[in-house]
């Protein structure tokens, strides 16, 4: 999930050219705002055949907005944020692929903090013992003469 993760960082950094510090753990003391803190919150593994695996993953990027001068936080800025962060969270880059599409895109403002749902799945193969063949059939056949 690591490399989803940074696939995440990637995309955020380069919509804003490096300027608002995303974080990925958690931050015992304060922070600076604006900035992003992106986090795995559920991920699931299902079997398909042989060795291939679906993994899915849904995080969450969570952006603080700079205080207005009320102390409130700019919830204008909050919503101004909302379309080019799903649009930058569509497609993000992973080493090895071309890009992972991001599925179940939702957002939500809640407790002065705006949240970006999205969910990536990919395949992925495990190395592991080949399964064994059942048995070989072998047919001859022939015309009549």
């Amino acid at each position: 999930m690591n490399d989803i993760t940074q696939g995440i960082v990637d995309a955020i950094w380069h919509l804003y050219d490096g300027q608002v510090p995303i974080y990925t753990e958690q931050q015992k003391q304060g922070f600076q705002s604006p900035c992003f803190f992106v986090e795995l919150i559920n991920s699931s593994i299902e079997r398909e055949m042989g060795n291939r695996f679906l993994e899915t993953a849904t995080f969450q990027v969570s952006y603080f907005p700079e205080l207005t001068e009320g102390d409130s936080p700019d919830y204008i800025d909050m919503q101004k944020q909302i379309r080019p962060l799903t649009l930058a969270l569509e497609v993000i880059p992973v080493a090895g692929t071309k890009g992972i599409r991001g599925d179940d895109i939702e957002t939500v403002i809640n407790d002065d903090v705006l949240h970006i749902t999205v969910s990536y799945s990919r395949f992925v193969y495990l190395a592991g013992d080949r399964e064994a063949y059942m048995e070989t059939l072998e047919l001859h056949q022939r015309t009549g003469e």
